[in-house]
């Protein structure tokens, strides 16, 4: 079951590429989009990595961090594609050079809100509806566990409905705004925004009507699985406290085989969202152009660039200086040692010959002794 850490690190490393355009534009849904996508990547990979063939109970404050950004992002993904949607339907329209320049920032503030915040109070609200700490499933790791009760759908499911519905809503006007003014269409919106063209306002349209339908089928899937799985079994309101810091445990043998395939089915929709999110706004010409950019950056960072004429001649003059004073040391310590060895030299010629008028002396004097 390796596909499944590589799958999530994966799509976590591709869910970046969209961040330098969206950071350079200041859009705050694609930002939020491409971040949450990249944590929830991160802890499907650690996890599936951490319980791989096994569901033993490990990693308590782990699973209690994941789970909760689990929940958040139950809401956070719904609501930053409702943000695209919004904002495309508000360039769209005619009423976008008046409402444009006046509710910028406060509009900026309410995607915030929406993809941040909401999820926070989301995630915060789980604890009355949540039935044990967590449970934990073989090659998936671990996974929230929610109250089978109308409460339950209630917090975790309505959020995500209605900014589903939204989404829906925001996407039709939108197009039926191109619709109108299709003939003057990339003019209106270059004069609105300079950081969006007719090219990347359809990538986020696409994206925004593709993501609509996967989360739809998966809010749908993982709705049917709380309702159906023996994992969740309905029992009283007032029991819902009493096993809030227990911990289940299941491995694949112990569950349906239907419920096993629609836990992987729901696993797989995070992965496949980063994959499309890099497809549809990672190679657009405003990406490419910044991802150039950067590799020039690095390029001029590791390597060596061409001088210039001024810094050519200076170069070589230190080049020429240095080898003037290394001539000049290597012919001082040449003469040094010439001088050296001359002067030894003649020292033991003196010595020798010191040596051989004693020994003459000695023979004249042996000579007149005789």
């Amino acid at each position: 079951m390796l596909t499944l850490p590589i799958a999530s690190f994966l799509s976590a490393v591709l869910s970046l590429l969209p961040l330098p355009h969206s950071w350079q534009a200041r859009n705050v849904p694609v930002l939020s989009l491409a971040t949450w996508l990249f944590v929830l990547n991160l802890c499907q990979g650690v996890n599936s990595i951490i319980w791989l063939s096994n569901y033993e109970t490990e990693g308590t404050l782990w699973c209690d961090i994941s789970t909760k950004l689990n929940i958040g992002a139950m809401s956070a993904i719904p609501a930053s594609v409702f943000c695209i949607s919004k904002y495309l339907e508000l360039v769209s329209s005619q009423r976008a050079s008046k409402l444009l320049p006046v509710s910028g920032w406060r509009s900026k503030f309410l995607d915030m809100f929406l993809c941040l915040c909401l999820p926070i109070v989301l995630m915060a609200l789980h604890f009355v509806v949540q039935e044990r700490r967590y449970d934990i499933i073989e090659n998936i790791g671990c996974v929230p566990a929610t109250f089978n009760a109308i409460p339950s759908i209630l917090v975790v499911y309505l959020v995500p409905f209605l900014l589903i519905f939204g989404t829906f809503i925001y996407a039709a006007i939108a197009f039926h705004h191109f619709l109108r003014h299709r003939a003057t269409f990339g003019t209106h919106i270059r004069c609105l925004d300079s950081t969006l063209t007719t090219a990347s306002y359809f990538r986020l349209y696409v994206t925004s009507i593709t993501f609509v339908g996967i989360l739809v089928a998966s809010t749908v899937l993982s709705l049917i699985t709380m309702l159906s799985s023996p994992m969740h079994q309905r029992t009283h309101w007032s029991h819902v406290d009493l096993n809030l810091w227990s911990i289940m445990t299941y491995s694949v043998d112990d569950l349906p085989k239907a419920t096993i395939r629609m836990l992987y089915a729901l696993w797989w929709v995070v992965p496949t969202l980063g994959y499309l999110l890099s497809l549809f706004l990672s190679f657009g010409q405003e990406n490419i152009a910044l991802y150039q950019k950067a590799l020039d950056l690095l390029r001029t960072k590791f390597t060596r660039r061409p001088l210039s004429e001024k810094e050519y001649v200076n170069h070589i003059s230190i080049v020429y200086d240095l080898l003037i004073i290394c001539s000049r040391i290597q012919f001082v310590s040449t003469t040094h040692r010439h001088s050296q060895t001359f002067n030894s030299r003649c020292q033991d010629r003196l010595v020798s010959r010191q040596h051989a008028t004693i020994h003459a002396n000695h023979r004249l004097s042996c000579v007149h002794a005789h």
